[in-house]
């Protein structure tokens, strides 16, 4: 349990951590959650909780090609923004993905068939952009569940 300087808890705990040594050489990061009020002591967390929401925020452009980088990402959500292009085909390196999100945004032309390589998504909303076209077909886009428009 982490306290402040006085050694009295934290009025508010949300978010606590603790480093567990093993050895001199090794350790192991340890995180305790709350949400809705239970506490939860999750171990390993380093990439447990990796989203980016950057909805809403008026962002103007082509989303940026440095999001490929980001290899244990979850979640993705871009939506209602004012991002213009197509959609980057190298979303296809997010392969732990498993909700992406790029609707009520001005992108333009076909689906890339590469997102078919997804093989977590399970959430996928393009809707309220200008796209064309037919949506790929794969076995894991068979899968995806459809949010009505």
């Amino acid at each position: 349990m982490m306290t402040d300087e006085d050694g009295d808890l934290p009025r508010h705990k949300h978010l606590s951590f603790k480093v567990l040594q093993f050895d001199d050489i090794y350790y192991q990061d340890m995180v305790i959650v709350t949400m809705k009020r239970l506490e939860m002591e999750l171990m390993k967390i380093l990439t447990l909780f990796t989203s980016i929401d950057i909805s809403s925020n008026h962002f103007l452009g082509e989303i940026p090609s440095t999001i490929d980088r980001l290899k244990a990402l979850y979640v993705l959500k871009v939506s209602r923004n004012e991002f213009t292009g197509s959609i980057p085909p190298y979303i296809r390196n997010l392969r732990q993905l498993e909700s992406l999100d790029m609707s009520r945004n001005s992108l333009s032309g076909e689906i890339p068939y590469a997102l078919t390589n997804l093989n977590f998504l399970s959430t996928f909303n393009l809707s309220y952009n200008q796209l064309r076209g037919i949506i790929p077909t794969a076995t894991n886009f068979g899968l995806l569940r459809m949010v009505p428009t």
